[in-house]
Parts: structure tokens; sequence; C-alpha cells
């Protein structure tokens, strides 16, 4: 659902709701002010007509002295009366006037029923009757305003019809339904055109924004410069849409480092295992010659032990000859220089043989010196 579809289902009922409790409360007070006026306006009628028709008539016959006279309080009673009746035709409301036996004197208007003559007599006489209010009989519904004329110890009332008043209350309710619904139609354009113009409008503007930053745009500057959140989220966007170009920027270059470090490491792993490769067949060449040469060491150690042992028979041997013969000083002398030829001649051979044992000891060490390196 679109946001300004949202915006257009949820806020109009609210306001339509707000609009119309609004005009029920208005309703109801101005229903409650036509009333109050209805009764200001029967008691100024009823005050001005007993000023004009009863007060003055009274004022004659006590200017005159008259006023003790029956005949004449009667005949100005009677012209009283037919002024009140005449009034009651001419008026929206009607007069009606209860003496102090309780009588009805007059009840102008079609609208005063029979029956309801009961009513305001037992409202007249009553002692705590208040200055207006509300009777309802079997057909009528009226509001009244009273009062007591007390030289002639009258109550007069002045009476109106109910749907004469509510006439007016139902002009009002339908004014104010126009107004309801004249006030929802121009809430409802107002909102949509507001929405419309402040925020969906805007929005598009942020959403076009978010787009091109999405598809990895530069976006230095959002078309939106009012002073509100919209505007902050647009600056936000532009900052992000900086920070995600210059990290986009750092990821191609990082990418392309990335790229030439795979290289190097592919490169380093052939070189290492062209290495591993020449190491292997080295340490295989040397095992074998080292193989070779203790195979020959140990043939040599072999000739090497059975010569010492052949030297040492001969001295033995010689010992022997030299003990077993006897032989005269010149045979001694002859003798005894073979005997230090043939020692020298040994001497010499134990020498050649300590130098190749020599020589074969250092060879030995510096093989196991080479194989403990390479392993």
């Amino acid at each position: 659902m679109k946001f300004q579809r949202k915006l257009v289902l949820s806020i109009p009922p609210i306001v339509v709701l707000v609009i119309a409790l609004l005009s029920l409360w208005n309703f109801y007070e101005a229903r409650e002010s036509v009333y109050q006026h209805t009764y200001r306006y029967l008691e100024l009628t009823l005050k001005q007509t007993i000023d004009n028709e009863l007060l003055r008539r009274q004022n004659l016959l006590a200017d005159s002295q008259m006023d003790k006279v029956d005949f004449f309080v009667t005949q100005y009673q009677q012209e009283a009366l037919k002024a009140l009746e005449q009034r009651s035709a001419k008026e929206q409301g009607a007069y009606l006037v209860v003496d102090d036996k309780g009588d009805v004197l007059l009840a102008g208007g079609e609208l005063l029923s029979a029956k309801a003559r009961h009513s305001w007599v037992e409202i007249a006489t009553a002692e705590n009757a208040g200055p207006h209010g509300y009777v309802v009989d079997e057909v009528y519904h009226h509001l009244y305003s009273f009062s007591v004329f007390s030289p002639w110890d009258w109550s007069v009332f002045y009476i109106m019809e109910d749907a004469d008043v509510n006439a007016s209350i139902f002009e009002m309710l339908v004014r104010s339904l126009l107004a309801v619904l004249v006030g929802i139609v121009g809430a409802v354009i107002s909102i949509v055109w507001i929405s419309k113009r402040l925020v969906i409008e805007r929005v598009l503007v942020l959403k076009d924004a978010a787009s091109r930053i999405a598809n990895r745009e530069d976006v230095k500057r959002i078309a939106l410069d009012s002073d509100d959140e919209l505007s902050d989220l647009a600056r936000s966007m532009e900052r992000m849409s900086s920070d995600l170009s210059q990290y986009h920027q750092t990821e191609g270059e990082l990418r392309l480092k990335l790229e030439q470090l795979n290289l190097d490491l592919t490169k380093s792993n052939e070189d290492l295992e062209q290495l591993n490769k020449n190491l292997e067949a080295s340490v295989a060449a040397r095992t074998e010659a080292l193989t070779e040469l203790n195979t020959q060491l140990s043939d040599e150690m072999g000739e090497l032990k059975q010569h010492l042992h052949e030297v040492q028979r001969k001295r033995f041997e010689l010992v022997g000859k030299i003990s077993e013969i006897t032989l005269t000083k010149a045979d001694v002398v002859q003798a005894n220089h073979k005997l230090i030829s043939d020692i020298n001649l040994l001497k010499d051979e134990n020498l050649l043989l300590h130098d190749q044992i020599a020589s074969y000891v250092a060879l030995l060490e510096k093989t196991n010196r080479e194989l403990a390196h390479m392993n």
C-alpha cells in the first residue's frame, strides 16, 4: 500500500471523527443556547406585554382614581384580555391568564388544549413556580414564561409550542451538517494536498536519492532545504553517500591489493613447491650418497681392522723371533738395525692408518651435521 494512500485512509477518518464529535457537542450547546434564548425571548415578550397591556391600564385607573371602582376595573380587565387575545392571534406564541381563584380567564391560540389548562392552573397556584418551564400534554410540547400581575392577582403565561423551537433547531442541525460536510471535504482535500506537498513529494525525493545510493552513485545534494526531520534525513543520506563512495573507492583499492597479494602468494607457493621438490631431490641424492659413503666407510674400516690385525700379528711374530733367536753381537746389531727399520716402517703405517681414521671420523661428523640440518 502506498504511503499516500495510508495517510488518506488513516488521518481523514480521525479528522472526520473529531469534526463529528465537535459538531455534536456544538449542536448540543447550540440547542441548549436556543432554549435559553427562547426562554429569554418569552420572558422579555411577556414583560413587555404586561407593561403595555396590563400595567398601563392599571396606571390609568390609578391616575384617575378609579382603581377601586369595580365597573371600571372590570372594563379595563376585559380590554386587556381582548388585547392579549389579539396578540395571541398575531404573535408566534399565545397568552394564558389565570386568576387567583384558579379560573382560566384567557386561553389564546389553538395550541392550548382544554385538557392542558389544568396544568397551567397547577403552575399558577403553585408556591414555587419558576419564571419559565416546559409542559407536555397529549398533543403539544410547550415552552412558557410565567409572571404574576399583583394589582389584579393574575397569573399571566406566554406560551410557545416546542415545534417552532425544534424547527429552528432542525434548521441549525441542517446547517451544522452542511458545515460538517464542507469541513470534512475541506479537511480531506487539505490533508491530501498537505500530505502530497509536504510529505509524499519529499519522500519520493528521498526514495530517488536512496535508489541512486543503492546503485553506488555519488549523491552530492538532495533538494530538501527546509528545517525539519526530512531535511535532516536528507543531510544524513548525503553524508552516507559520501561515506559509501569513499568506502567503495577504498574497497576497490583493497580488492586490487588483495588480487596482487593473491598473485604473489600463488607465485610464492609455486616457488615453494619447486624448492620443496628440489630439496627432496637434493635430500634423496645426499641420502643416497651418504648411504654409499657409509657402505664404503664400512668396507674400508673392515679392511683397516684386518690390516691392523695383520700388523699386530707381525709385531707378535717379530717379538717371538727376537726372543727365540740368540745371535751374536754383530747379528744382534744387524738384527737390531733390521728391527729398527721394521719398527719405523710399522710406525709409518700406524701414522698413515691414524690419518685415515681421523679423515673418516671428520667425514662422518660432517655427514651427521648435514643430516641434522636437513631434519
